[in-house]
């Protein structure tokens, strides 16, 4: 391991040389340079001789490129992986999706992440040899997914063991501390989310937005305190959600790349929303069409922020994590509500007809709803790892959107104490809740 690690690092350094060595032969550019004024006038400079021809040129360009290949292939196959932790898959391997219980019925939802076909041939629970059937087939290839039904009749509260045995004798293991039945989502679940998505993303936007109308005038300053309270609570709210994605890994075979999925999701998830913010502040201000035109970008990123919102609201009551769920829904409601404020705020001068409103607030908060679903249905390690890191991304940009919005409102003042204690105020609020709930 060691030695192809050396001969790695030994190839990076020369790669670097001569890199350096390629950007001076292709500097061949005749540069002028001035003398002082008390010097006289400025003569231009004899071009330096040319060391190497175009071709050698070239191809001193490409050889960093070549070495570069060569560099990672050793190091990734002589040591240097084990260094940085990668693993590759073990041939055989079984991920545990989910087990569900039901009267005198066990079912198992499983995936093979591994690069090799598995075949299932025996099952025991506590060591008892069962009777099962797979579908579609006891041959699951890579990336496959399988359901193993078994008759057995389970008691509840009591735990059990179960092994599926491979055809090359490979045993995995899955475990139920305490059997009860598994609540799976009905037609009335689906009414719940979606009164939950319309509860936590149109109607606090709507309300926002029905108060500032009352109001004759809402200067920048009055909206401080709600956008810090509201700033520290997204960031609890995104470095919690963004924790349990990496909880998740934990339980994920390593052919996932758990960590990859959440740098993945944190990441683009943040750049994305980041995106759309910095498209609304180019668009102009100076006449009603402008504002309007921005007012529908302000909606189109909103929109989508409560889709990544909603998406790990229904991941936490998916995977049993109500505590999770209820702060998050506390954090999307005052978001909502603040959002509502801001948008009227931009919007007042115009005086936008109802219909527009009604029609900006809905791209702004529904997509909650379909979020909601996606998250509370589609329950595998995998995506549900994903839709946490997605969820941890949106709320850590919406809570840097609101740091900014507060740094344009007190630009040209020194900041008042009550954005201190209005993120404060957020960050404690949700800390305190947790701690009763």
């Amino acid at each position: 391991m060691l030695p192809g690690f050396l001969v790695s690092m030994i190839l990076v350094f020369l790669t670097t040389e001569l890199a350096k060595l390629g950007s001076l032969t292709t500097d061949r550019q005749g540069r002028k340079k001035t003398m002082p004024e008390t010097m006289g006038a400025a003569q231009p400079l004899a071009r330096p001789p040319r060391l190497l021809g175009n071709q050698m040129i070239f191809l001193l360009g490409l050889l960093p490129a070549v070495l570069l290949g060569i560099t990672l292939f050793l190091f990734l196959n002589f040591g240097g992986a084990q260094l940085l932790g990668i693993q590759n898959p073990s041939p055989g391997s079984i991920l545990f999706n989910k087990t569900v219980l039901s009267t005198g019925q066990i079912e198992l939802q499983i995936t093979n992440p591994g690069p090799q076909p598995i075949t299932i041939v025996r099952l025991d629970i506590n060591d008892s040899i069962m009777p099962f059937q797979i579908t579609p087939s006891i041959s699951i290839p890579q990336f496959g997914e399988a359901r193993v039904h078994v008759a057995y009749p389970w008691v509840q509260g009591e735990a059990y063991t179960i092994n599926l045995f491979t055809s090359e004798s490979t045993t995995f293991t899955t475990s139920v501390e305490s059997a009860e039945v598994s609540v799976l989502p009905t037609n009335q679940d689906l009414l719940v989310f979606t009164l939950m998505g319309v509860g936590i993303g149109l109607i606090p936007l709507l309300s926002g937005i029905a108060l500032v109308s009352t109001l004759s005038a809402a200067p920048k300053r009055k909206f401080l305190f709600p956008m810090a309270l509201t700033m520290g609570l997204l960031a609890y709210s995104g470095f919690i959600v963004t924790s349990e994605a990496l909880k998740h890994v934990q339980a994920m075979s390593g052919a996932y790349q758990g960590i990859g999925l959440v740098v993945i999701g944190v990441v683009s998830t943040f750049l994305a929303l980041d995106t759309m913010a910095r498209w609304q502040a180019v668009v102009g201000q100076q006449d009603r069409q402008q504002r309007l035109n921005q007012a529908w970008l302000l909606s189109l990123g909103t929109g989508l922020r409560s889709w990544a919102q909603g998406l790990v609201i229904g991941a936490t009551f998916s995977v049993g994590a109500t505590l999770l769920g209820t702060l998050l829904l506390v954090s999307f409601i005052v978001q909502s509500f603040t959002e509502g404020l801001i948008w009227m705020e931009k919007l007042q001068a115009d005086r936008p007809s109802l219909w527009r409103l009604l029609v900006l607030a809905g791209i702004g908060g529904a997509p909650a709803v379909f979020g909601i679903w996606t998250g509370a249905y589609i329950d595998m390690q995998p995506w549900t790892t994903l839709f946490f890191a997605i969820g941890g991304g949106a709320f850590l940009q919406a809570a840097f959107e609101f740091y900014r919005r507060i740094q344009r409102s007190t630009a040209r003042q020194p900041r008042p104490f009550t954005v201190f204690a209005g993120v404060l105020l957020g960050l404690m609020a949700l800390y305190i809740v947790g701690l009763f709930l």
